[in-house]
């Protein structure tokens, strides 16, 4: 046991007592069926998160896609028509 001293006098600490393990309650016992339900339920949730995922990643793609050929129309008839041409003749 441990020594201590408490107000300069020397003490021996009391014994601790164990924790005692209670009995399971017929409530604690995991009901398997409940279980696979809450499984079946998460497949449900995730697919529904997946499909919710790729359709707006497909849209997010196709945007993109619109913006990156709107930027290269704009950026060819920019170098088509460029304001240095008439400067320099170069046409």
């Amino acid at each position: 046991m441990t020594v201590g001293y408490y107000k300069g006098k020397r003490i021996i600490a009391q014994p601790k007592t164990k924790a005692k393990t209670r009995q399971r309650l017929s409530d604690d016992v995991i009901n398997q069926d409940e279980v696979k339900y809450n499984q079946l339920q998460n497949k449900i949730a995730n697919d529904k998160i997946d499909d919710i995922y790729y359709s707006s990643m497909e849209k997010l793609n196709e945007m993109e896609g619109e913006i990156l050929e709107k930027i290269a129309k704009e950026h060819k008839r920019y170098v088509e028509h460029s304001a240095f041409d008439d400067e320099d003749n170069y046409k």
